[in-house]
């Protein structure tokens, strides 16, 4: 039944659903798993691994709006083309940095790409967003199913974690996808 529903939907739809978990899915998914893997990887205790970890979150005041501005400055450039290079660079961009966030050996490293990578997850959540008007007449409906991706993307994601016993092994497979998702 699912199945159904899904051919229905338009393939831009289908796209920004997937983009948009990809990107504001990984993004909730390390808000929850940094603080461990920095008790694990730094021997950090809890306290001060979560207090590192909030960085992702906190940092969302300022990186939404900064993507939407982005988009909007190469839209008004380049039209709705300059929204979707945008939108592809800030998806590779993404998924390159969830990758190298998994290879870093120095805390002071582990820090900065994560920050970088928070800017980048919360700016792609706003892009997509942006090209949301582009889709059909149903503004509403279509926000609507484009935002449940990030739900879907981060239960996806965290499913990752059951079949991978290191973070780094999850986050290989979500970098991945992110830089799948962007190629569309």
């Amino acid at each position: 039944m699912a199945h159904d529903f899904l051919r229905l939907l338009p393939p831009l739809l289908r796209i920004l659903f997937l983009q948009y978990g990809c990107a504001v899915g990984v993004g909730n998914v390390l808000l929850i798993a940094t603080t461990t893997y920095f008790v694990e990887e730094f021997d950090l205790d809890t306290s001060a691994a979560a207090t590192i970890s909030s960085i992702l979150g906190f940092m969302n005041m300022v990186e939404c709006p900064l993507g939407g501005y982005v988009s909007d400055v190469a839209n008004i450039k380049f039209g709705v083309r300059g929204r979707i290079w945008v939108q592809l660079l800030l998806l590779l961009a993404e998924g390159t940095c969830v990758i190298v966030f998994a290879l870093m050996k120095e805390l002071w490293a582990a820090i900065m790409v994560m920050t970088l990578l928070s800017l980048l997850f919360q700016a792609a959540g706003s892009t997509t967003f942006a090209l949301v008007p582009y889709v059909g007449e149903h503004h509403g409906g279509v926000a609507g199913i484009v935002g449940s991706g990030a739900e879907c993307g981060a239960l996806s994601f965290g499913m990752g974690f059951l079949f991978f016993s290191q973070m780094k092994h999850a986050c290989f497979l979500m970098g991945g996808a992110v830089i799948f998702s962007a190629l569309f």
